[in-house]
This record gives structure tokens, sequence and C-alpha cells, in this order.
């Protein structure tokens, strides 16, 4: 599938797109029209070729609705990772291998990672949430809601490379 070319997904009920639709870098086409997607996934801008991303028909957020969304979108809230957090980030980076002897916690935290829209590191629920406006084909008018999940939430530095043209358009929580 990474060498895909186009992808149809139009009338599906669709809520969501991974964000590891950013690793099909031979897609050409995107076509998610009458969907139920608020936002797109900001890695989708590492797709190289892109020409085609169609969302007509779909409930986007758009800058004026974005503040209805911040409490879903930013679910971070603590200054700090918890070490049940640092753990799964560990044990998954690392792929180190587990049995018995792992607690359930971390086992059911590992069952639901998330991926860093600049770094591609894990992570389970330290994260931080902001959409970006942005246009992502060549010659389009229509920005594009892009949804970028960052590893650090308060080291930008530590994700400082999560979507080219960031400063267009983003609204951070």
């Amino acid at each position: 599938m990474a060498e895909t070319d186009g992808i149809k997904l139009g009338r599906n009920v669709l809520r969501w797109l991974p964000s590891q639709i950013g690793q099909l870098h031979y897609l050409q086409g995107l076509y998610l029209n009458d969907n139920q997607l608020s936002y797109l996934p900001a890695m989708i801008t590492f797709i190289p070729n892109i020409a085609v991303v169609s969302v007509i028909g779909n409930p986007l957020i758009t800058e004026e609705t974005i503040f209805q969304h911040r409490e879903r979108l930013n679910p971070c809230r603590k200054k700090f990772p918890s070490l049940l957090e640092l753990s799964a980030r560990v044990v998954y980076r690392y792929n180190i291998p587990y049995g018995d002897t792992l607690p359930s916690t971390l086992k059911v935290m590992l069952k639901n990672v998330g991926y860093c829209s600049s770094c591609a590191g894990p992570f389970f629920g330290f994260f931080s949430g902001k959409i970006i406006f942005k246009r992502l084909t060549f010659g389009s008018q229509e920005k594009v809601p892009l949804y970028q999940q960052l590893c650090s939430p308060h080291n930008p530095k530590g994700c400082s490379h999560a979507v080219a043209g960031d400063a267009e358009g983003t609204i951070t929580f």
C-alpha cells in the first residue's frame, strides 16, 4: 500500500484518518468527500507528491469554530509526563519484550499509542494538540484544518519540524 497513488474514501462516514497516512509517500490523490471529518492529520504534509486532497461535504473545523473543540483537541494539562508515560514510551520505542512482569496498566497503555507529528515518536496521554490551517496542494486557495500532535507539549523546540509553513494560520490551545 506504500506505493498507492490514489485513494477514494468518499461516503464512508469517516470521523478521523490515522496519522500513518503520511507514510504513503507515493500518494498523489486523496478523495475524502462526504464523510464526518473535522480535520486531517498534520502528517499528511509529509506526502511529497500529493496533488489533490478533496474534502468537500465534511464538517471541517474553521477558524471561527475552533475554540469549541479545544478540550477535545488538547487533553494534556500537566507540566510533566508521568513515570507511567515515560515507561510506556521507552518500552514502545525500543520494542522491549515484556511478558507477565509488566503492570497491567502499562500493558493497556501500550495498546493506545499515538505518534508525534514531528518526530514520529510514540506518546500515550501526554502530548499537545493544535490545529493548523494550511493549503495542502499547489495553487489551492482553500486552507484545510490539520491536527498536529506533539510529544513534547511544553517544549516546542523538541518538535519544531512538525509542519512546513507552520506560521500560516496556527492556533494553539
